[in-house]
């Protein structure tokens, strides 16, 4: 038996983050560090803003460009267009969609749960072609306890669910003790832009990719 079948007998419902979990895209964390390179600022000081608070992506570039001179303000504008330009061919990551397909065969509920600027996100969801498999899209500001208690488990309705992600301090952390596993991704190139120290728990299950639950549980 491999690991998505021992998952679909365990729980009624599966949370997915979507970016750099069902997609390869290019993670916002890259627009950072280029924005702290261009504006002399530590990464770790923008990453915790973006991370906490969020108005759109539109805010952020605008914040952002306050940080720096007219000339450096036009590579800020730069990376934030090819950002943008990514989301709108994104593939999925390999096997994304027989898993799916699975879970849907085993009738299981599915919820993409996938934080940064609403419009783009939705966008990207359509356009990858995996808004089809999912009974709802729910877009957060900030992936925290209180959007967790606000947004996502009034969804679940009280139903046991698993979590996937890439990000261990975005997705993993903000579900301890509510998700009933947390399936976190730590091979994904986001992941390594994490400023949290990953810990183990008896409830998280580590994968390099997530074409790895379809591999022979242990």
């Amino acid at each position: 038996m491999n690991l998505l079948e021992t998952l679909i007998g365990i729980a009624d419902t599966f949370v997915f983050d979507f970016d750099g979990t069902l997609v390869d895209s290019v993670p916002y964390e890259e627009v950072l560090k280029d924005v702290a390179f261009i504006a002399g600022f530590s990464y770790d000081q923008l990453y915790a803003r973006y991370k906490d608070q969020w108005n759109g992506l539109d805010e952020a570039e605008a914040f952002h460009l306050t940080l720096v001179d007219k000339q450096s303000a036009r590579k800020i504008r730069a990376a934030y267009r090819l950002f943008k330009a990514s989301k709108e061919r994104l593939e999925p990551l390999p096997k994304t969609v027989k898993i799916l397909v699975r879970l849907r065969e085993a009738e299981r509920r599915l919820i993409c749960w996938t934080r940064g600027d609403e419009r783009l996100q939705r966008l990207a969801v359509r356009r990858s072609g995996l808004e089809q498999f999912f009974d709802r899209v729910i877009v957060p500001p900030v992936k925290t306890r209180e959007t967790v208690h606000d947004m996502l488990l009034h969804v679940t309705n009280g139903a046991k669910f698993v979590l996937i992600g890439d990000m261990y301090d975005q997705d993993i952390v903000p579900v301890e003790g509510l998700a009933d596993r947390r399936v976190w991704i730590y091979g994904s190139k986001a992941n390594s832009y994490c400023t949290t120290k990953a810990e183990p728990a008896p409830d998280i299950i580590a994968i390099r990719a997530f074409a790895d639950l379809l591999k022979p549980a242990a």
